[in-house]
């Protein structure tokens, strides 16, 4: 028997195993139950971006190494800087290729209501900074409390990819 006569013969029977094992943490319940959303942030989302926020969100509080996949231009850098700022988090640190940090920038600026945001790759985009805060942490020692901020940093080693650290 092939994989594929595997899974086809046996498909209820993984399916149950796999919601069993690993229950999704969002759906319809948690969509009503949620008593922050999207309607906080300074841009309106589109499509599934709303349900992706919130579900980012719910993962941000249970893990915070939480990722956010999807294909280009569905809004990936909306959605994450929304979850971390509805999620709580003081401070946000992006690391992405040099060609993203302005994007970066202008993303966490028109979603994260207050943002002030540094770059600290020595580009010119912005200032440099060793750490930032989001939801009421303000820049460290710039005098700036109560501001969303964020950093972020460029690496031309890391090619194709962004990661993002969470911290409360």
């Amino acid at each position: 028997m092939n994989l594929a006569e595997f899974v086809d013969r046996f498909r209820d029977a993984l399916t149950g195993a796999v919601l069993r094992t690993y229950p999704p943490l969002y759906d319809a319940a948690a969509r009503q139950a949620m008593d922050f959303g999207p309607r906080q942030l300074l841009r309106r989302t589109l499509g599934g971006q709303a349900d992706a926020i919130r579900a980012a969100v719910l993962s941000l509080h249970r893990h915070p190494g939480t990722s956010v996949v999807g294909e280009m231009g569905t809004g990936k850098s909306l959605i994450a800087a929304a979850a971390a700022y509805l999620a709580g988090f003081r401070r946000v640190f992006v690391l992405c290729p040099p060609h993203l940090v302005k994007k970066w920038q202008r993303e966490i600026v028109q979603t994260v209501p207050g943002a002030a945001v540094g770059c600290g790759c020595g580009c010119g985009a912005g200032v440099g900074v060793a750490a930032a805060g989001l939801s009421g942490g303000g820049w460290v020692g710039c005098g700036c409390p109560g501001a969303p901020a964020s950093a972020v940093w460029a690496a031309a080693v890391v090619r194709g990819t962004a990661a993002i650290s969470w911290a409360c």
